[in-house]
């Protein structure tokens, strides 16, 4: 979902959520003029008007994980989700980093919130069969939904699973990005901890030579 939205290689990942009478997630390039917004028309937003900042990688996982819905209190409080038997919640991002609606903004609408909403097919007319309807067995329950109909339904949900595996692959394959970057960042820096405390080392005994050398004193005053 958030993989169509720009500043995927932002520190942090930074996506904004804003729920104000709808969902709209943004994300802007650090050469972008104006954002690029996804519209998440299939989704419904109850509560006070809310905008938070957050990492994308965390909202995809969530979605990842199958929650369904999303809790937000405050620009200032981590997100909850939770179902029957699992809780699931991060801590957000700066809120002064939130990116605000523009009029001139990118938009996008979710293409598989375009299919929940898209109407449904017109269903094909039966064909009249020979057979009286006498003659079928009584109790025989009556088929409902047409076999072409189930494929498109199945087909359509298999896109939508596809889509989300997907989302999550490439958010964990960013974040294992930035944690080998955090590796990198952490041996450079005991490398630099490490020649600190040589210098130290070799400034004190430097140090305590010249102590040394004044409590001599001069080669004449013997």
């Amino acid at each position: 979902m958030t993989r169509k939205l720009p500043g995927d290689d932002a520190y942090n990942l930074p996506v904004t959520m804003d729920l104000n009478g709808q969902v709209a997630i943004r994300g802007k390039a650090g050469d972008q003029d104006m954002p690029t917004e996804l519209i998440l028309t299939g989704s419904a937003v109850s509560g006070e008007p809310v905008r938070i900042n957050t990492n994308r990688w965390f909202l995809g996982r969530a979605i990842a994980l199958g929650f369904r819905e999303v809790h937000v209190t405050s620009p200032k409080t981590p997100v909850l989700c939770c179902d029957d038997c699992r809780h699931y919640a991060w801590a957000i991002l700066e809120r002064k980093s939130a990116i605000a609606p523009s009029p001139d903004a990118i938009q996008i609408v979710s293409s598989q919130e375009a299919n929940a909403t898209a109407p449904p097919n017109p269903r094909p007319r039966r064909r009249k069969h020979s057979m009286s309807a006498s003659k079928e067995p009584k109790g025989t329950p009556k088929s409902t939904t047409n076999g072409r109909a189930k494929g498109r339904s199945g087909a359509s949900s298999a896109a939508g699973t596809n889509a989300v595996r997907q989302d999550a692959e490439a958010l964990i394959e960013q974040a294992e990005g930035v944690k080998a970057s955090l590796r990198d960042a952490l041996a450079k820096t005991t490398e630099l901890v490490r020649s600190l405390k040589r210098h130290r080392k070799l400034s004190k005994t430097v140090h305590a030579a010249l102590v040394s050398l004044r409590e001599l004193g001069p080669a004449g005053d013997r």
